[in-house]
């Protein structure tokens, strides 16, 4: 299910588009987010601004809402136009003209003071391979469920774990190998593979009745691989334990598996 954007989103959507930076070859997010890349200046919002969406699904989300004012700012970006009326800007909803409004004759630093209370700017400074994980990867922490749409078009919706940054420090103390099968990336794909694995919530955070908690990487967190990852949480209202899903491993085929592979 979609998440409706909040005001606060709008109004960093039209932050990000008026004090973006333009360089001669690029468009630069504004200085303030201490940042050259466009998705770690959405992530400094991820933490505040979320509200159940996967980091992938609310960077779009918030490019979208940065595409809304684009058209109306010269920021080398062209934003949302319209194709027969001379590309003139499309109309802002509602709520964006709102903030247009409310915020067009003010300073840049009275609109930051109003947007900084929202931003994390330590989250800028996340690792890429963390960053870049985190956006890649779905979290089966949560129900995934794939929609057709006019039986050509695939959905998938999900809600993930609310601070990426949690992988990082749940790796830092449990290392990068599956604690159920002992699988390791690196040691399979080489560089490629190298730091990459999957974080589990052991209480899983889907199923929380409160908004937020306080997660502790060393106790509250593990690491495995996809595959142990998918079948923990296979039976809807199930999630194994490490050691009960490592009981149901069948060695004898997990060597013939290998032995194929030589």
């Amino acid at each position: 299910m979609s998440v409706k954007r909040s005001p606060e989103m709008v109004l960093v959507g039209y932050f990000l588009s008026r004090c973006g930076r333009r360089t001669d070859t690029a468009s630069l997010p504004p200085g303030q987010l201490e940042t050259e890349h466009w998705n770690r200046a959405y992530a400094a919002f991820f933490a505040s601004l979320g509200a159940g969406r996967t980091l992938q699904t609310f960077c779009n989300s918030l490019k979208n809402a940065r595409d809304l004012f684009d058209s109306r700012f010269d920021s080398g970006r062209v934003g949302w136009r319209q194709a027969d009326v001379e590309r003139e800007p499309l109309p802002l909803t509602t709520e964006a003209q709102r903030v247009f409004d409310r915020w067009e004759s003010e300073s840049d630093a009275e609109l930051w003071s109003a947007v900084g209370r929202f931003a994390d700017v330590n989250a800028t400074r996340m690792d890429s391979s963390v960053l870049n994980d985190a956006l890649a990867e779905l979290g089966p922490d949560e129900l995934c469920q794939a929609r057709t749409e006019g039986g050509r078009r695939v959905v998938i919706s999900t809600r993930v774990e609310r601070d990426p940054r949690l992988r990082q420090d749940a790796i830092r103390v449990h290392g990068s190998t599956c604690v159920v099968c002992g699988f390791n990336y690196g040691t399979i794909y080489g560089d490629w593979g190298d730091g990459f694995i999957e974080v589990h919530h052991l209480d899983p955070i889907g199923g929380s009745t409160t908004k937020t908690r306080s997660t502790d990487p060393a106790n509250d967190l593990t690491v495995l691989c996809a595959n142990c990852h998918r079948m923990v949480h296979r039976r809807r209202g199930m999630v194994l334990t490490a050691e009960e899903l490592r009981a149901k491993i069948n060695r004898d085929a997990v060597r013939d598996w290998a032995s194929s592979l030589r």
